[in-house]
């Protein structure tokens, strides 16, 4: 059925009398409306920008006036000194993140303006290091942006520059043809040659990523390159080195400060209930042995620690046996070479030999099934290949698992 009206041609030739092109007459009038606006805003252009920067100012302080109170915010002191004095010091994104407070215990850190000023931070895997120096950087960070802080009381130096080596982003667009880390290597490079007395320098886990010898040696380096400096930026530097606090690997000096993330053990072997200290994980082989609770209490204290943990933190990942028992066998001769090596030194070299470390043995699993196969030769061995029986009945078993 034809729809179209008879007089459409018509029609449209009236249309088009009357209107002509009414495209290029709206185009023209769109672009002379836009030319307007255009010479409106730039004539009114300070204006404008002034009233952003004041909606940009209210909206900035009502959202830290909102995020004190939300969040348990004190009013830091800023000092023309050099110095740092955090009380109660919290890591609010950890909080938020993990939703649980104990990931972000209240820790002090404090840092005089004369001494002290370098402080190696050691502890087990998982017991907040990282967490702790970060949260000193945030706090610094937001007392200099005129925001409340995480803390019960903080006294901030004015710092020129916040210098960080904390994590190694492993995107493609960002590699720029470098490895992690020659990327940690980029930004250490760049800490020591820049950083002044006014900075702030935070590390952690520098001289991972390349071989244990190496790594110590390049953190001992960097501690003793800032540490003897006369007068040396605040540097927080995490690490699982513990070699480092060693007097042979970095000599100590005035600006030197050790602390580490307290652990708490509770029955351990031989000792009662309740008492805490730096104890060993499980002892390799040993069936009826069952290992300590141990309680990361993520609290900065001072002193050092040489215990990792890492068998107890990949078994509470949920990684079967088959997987940690090399690590706990390398464990146990690792602490053994370390008594040795501390008899040593109580005896003067008459101490016991070192350990050596053995090849893996087969673990269980992989002797049961190297049982399983011989066992299905020695079957294969005695049918008889012209009996369709017997070998039906052979490939049964063997894939029954008899």
């Amino acid at each position: 059925m034809n729809s179209t009206p008879p007089n459409a041609p018509q029609t449209t030739k009236e249309l088009d009398v009357e209107l002509g092109d009414v495209l290029s007459r709206v185009s023209d009038l769109e672009a002379a409306v836009l030319r307007d606006l255009r010479r409106r805003v730039l004539s009114s252009a300070p204006s404008i920008r002034d009233a952003s920067r004041c909606v940009a100012e209210v909206d900035c302080l009502l959202s830290l006036s909102r995020a004190a109170v939300a969040f348990g915010l004190r009013r830091p002191a800023l000092t023309n000194e050099s110095r740092l004095s955090i009380v109660g010091g919290r890591h609010l994104l950890q909080e938020a993140a993990s939703g649980d407070r104990r990931a972000s215990i209240p820790n002090d850190a404090v840092v005089p303006p004369n001494g002290g000023r370098v402080t190696v931070v050691t502890g087990p895997t998982m017991s907040g290091k990282s967490v702790y120096i970060k949260s000193i950087a945030i706090i610094a960070f937001l007392a200099h942006v005129g925001s409340f802080v995480p803390a019960e009381s903080a006294v901030v130096g004015v710092v020129d520059r916040i210098f960080t080596r904390v994590m190694s982003h492993d995107s493609i667009a960002q590699r720029v043809g470098q490895s992690s880390f020659a990327r940690d290597l980029s930004q250490i490079s760049l800490m020591i040659n820049n950083a002044t007395p006014r900075s702030l320098c935070i590390v952690d886990e520098f001289g991972k990523g390349t071989k244990t010898a190496d790594g110590v040696g390049l953190l001992g380096g960097f501690l003793r390159a800032v540490s003897e400096i006369p007068e040396p930026p605040i540097v927080f530097a995490a690490t699982h080195f513990s070699d480092v606090t060693d007097d042979a690997f970095v000599p100590r000096n005035a600006n030197m400060n050790y602390l580490t993330m307290s652990v708490y053990a509770s029955e351990v072997e031989n000792e009662p209930r309740g008492r805490g200290y730096d104890v060993a994980g499980d002892v390799a082989g040993d069936a009826s042995y069952r290992p300590p609770e141990i309680t990361f209490l993520y609290k900065a204290v001072p002193g050092v620690s040489t215990r990792a943990y890492s068998a107890r933190c990949a078994r509470e990942a949920g990684l079967p046996r088959v997987v940690l028992e090399r690590i706990e066998e390398l464990d146990a001769i690792d602490r053994e070479n370390d008594a040795n090596r501390r008899g040593d030194a109580n005896r003067r070299g008459r101490g016991r030999e070192v350990v050596e470390i053995k090849p893996a043995a087969m673990s269980r699993a992989s002797d049961s099934e190297r049982a399983k196969r011989e066992t299905c030769v020695e079957r294969l061995a005695r049918v008889n290949l012209d009996d369709p029986g017997e070998v039906a009945a052979f490939v049964k078993i063997c894939a029954a698992g008899g």
